[in-house]
């Protein structure tokens, strides 16, 4: 069935005039509150809308299917809104979504708004051009089962809270993953971690290089936590940048020498890997040191950032071209870090970088041979 109308609002329908802008308020649990819209205005109520909103995505409802959702992209240049994701501001903040109508005239009394959608905040993603968030149908925010508590691999506590995290050390952060450094084990606070994982990691393999101290074996193939790769945007289908450390089941890597979007298999995250940088003349990456690099178009093995000896082709990819470059410098650095294990369901080929405008370097997935050596798929 249509959505209710009111009289005000199917007059400003008719208007052959009539002006649209969409809206998104968002209610904080410490009463703070925030009114963006694509287009400044006041509204009749007196309510100040900024023109921080950049785009609101499809609205997904359906009485079988997924859950009820939208995506929201705020503005972050400023880093005003951008400070609430780190400060976990925005756990359990509710999201109205709606459209505001309006005659020729953008200030004029003659206009009327309507209430599209009503969920509750998940952050989504951030970088220093934008604020990515859900909105998730208040009924199922916190489960799938009107729960009321989330089946998520990370930890749902606010941090330092003291009825929950009960964490009071010095340390500022923390990535709300059980078993990292940045995290409950380095936190010493495992006992209230509140995720939901395995008891423990796999095993992996014995180590097989030459440096008994590589913190997963010396063969996990992965980028640094901290980098970005490409996947798909819910709301338009094109590539876009996420930080590694934010993936999840649901992200599709993209893949630039077929133009297509892979599933995530699984993702595990190994920490203590000895970091090697490469660098070519456009970017730079950041990885363990068994992480293969695509070299050409026709490379669908690729060859590990520690076998290179500063003489090889590198594939890169911007902005929706490919294009060949070469090494300008491989580097074993003095840190050690979390890595990401990343294996893709097909096509096994995505690109990273160390910035979220790239360009990016075309790299592959692989996994643990039988004897701990790397093969790859």
């Amino acid at each position: 069935m249509g959505r209710p109308t009111t009289t005000n609002l199917t007059n400003r329908l008719a208007d052959p005039h009539v002006w649209t802008q969409s809206t998104v308020d968002l209610l904080l649990t410490n009463s703070t509150q925030y009114h963006f819209s694509t287009a400044a205005f006041t509204g009749t109520n007196g309510t100040v809308y900024t023109d921080d909103l950049r785009k609101v995505g499809e609205i997904k409802q359906s009485v079988s299917q997924s859950v009820d959702r939208v995506q929201i992209s705020i503005q972050n240049v400023d880093k005003v809104f951008g400070d609430e994701v780190p400060a976990e501001a925005l756990i359990k903040a509710t999201a109205i979504v709606g459209r505001q109508y309006g005659g020729a005239d953008i200030h004029t009394s003659l206009r009327d708004w309507a209430e599209l959608f009503r969920g509750e905040v998940r952050p989504i993603s951030m970088d220093e051009n934008e604020v990515v968030i859900e909105v998730v149908n208040d009924l199922a925010a916190a489960g799938f089962c009107v729960a009321h508590w989330s089946l998520a691999e990370n930890c749902q506590f606010v941090y330092k809270h003291a009825g929950t995290c009960g964490y009071a050390g010095g340390i500022t952060t923390c990535n709300k993953r059980r078993k990292s450094p940045a995290g409950c084990l380095g936190h010493d606070n495992e006992h209230h971690y509140g995720g939901m994982e395995f008891p423990d990691s796999q095993t992996t393999a014995p180590p097989t290089g030459d440096d008994p101290g590589d913190g997963g074996g010396g063969w996990i193939p992965c980028p640094r936590t901290d980098q970005f790769v490409l996947v798909r945007a819910h709301w338009t289908g094109d590539p876009r940048p996420k930080r590694v450390s934010m993936l999840g089941s649901e992200d599709e890597l993209y893949n630039p020498l077929t133009g297509s979007f892979a599933k995530i298999k699984s993702i595990r995250f190994v920490p203590n890997e000895p970091i090697f940088s490469l660098q070519v003349p456009e970017a730079v990456g950041f990885s363990s040191g068994s992480h293969p690099i695509i070299q050409t178009v026709d490379d669908h093995q690729g060859i590990a950032v520690e076998k290179m000896n500063g003489i090889e082709r590198v594939l890169i990819w911007s902005k929706g071209e490919l294009f060949d470059s070469s090494v300008l410098q491989v580097l074993r650095t003095n840190d050690r870090a979390t890595v990401a294990k990343i294996e893709l369901v097909s096509g096994h080929i995505y690109a990273y970088s160390d910035t979220s405008n790239g360009p990016f370097i075309v790299c592959h997935n692989s996994k643990p041979g039988d004897d701990g050596g790397p093969v790859f798929i």
